[in-house]
């Protein structure tokens, strides 16, 4: 978002914006065309997600809004469905990426998300996981890049 604002109320906008709760904010003051600087958010967290399992109806509100509530954007997602081999049951799989824009909250802690998605694949019977650095994927074979190091 662009604002303008007298340049003795900078610093006041500027503290009240970062004392914001739940919201992360980046000032930038600018002398002249506020246009002139180009703004590209940085990714901060990068991170592939995978749920498979018995379909039911709600899993991908379910997810997603797991990885909402974390500040998390969906950036790809893929969702198939197939029967099962033995007995017929409808598989349901969700596959894709979610990333958070820097800066990241001091209570970003991505084990404790991983460990959410995971009680929450419990129940619901199936398997919900979170795989960190992940920054491409290749199609073909459902094979994923890591970032390096």
């Amino acid at each position: 978002m662009l604002v303008s604002v007298p340049s003795d109320k900078s610093k006041s906008l500027q503290v009240s914006l970062q004392n914001l709760s739940g919201m992360n904010t980046h000032c930038i003051e600018t002398d002249g065309d506020p246009n002139a600087i180009k703004v590209r958010p940085s990714i901060a967290y990068s991170g592939r997600f995978v749920l498979e399992g018995a379909d039911d109806p709600g899993l991908v509100h379910k997810v997603t809004s797991a990885l909402a509530k974390h500040n998390l954007s969906i950036d790809t997602m893929e969702t198939a469905d197939e029967i099962a081999p033995h007995g017929g049951t409808q598989l349901f799989k969700i596959d894709g990426i979610c990333t958070a824009i820097a800066p990241l909250p001091k209570s970003f802690d991505s084990d404790e998300i991983r460990e959410e998605l995971s009680e929450l694949g419990n129940s619901l019977n199936c398997d919900i996981t979170l795989e960190d650095n992940v920054t491409k994927k290749k199609r073909d074979n459902w094979i994923w890049t890591e970032e390096a190091a």
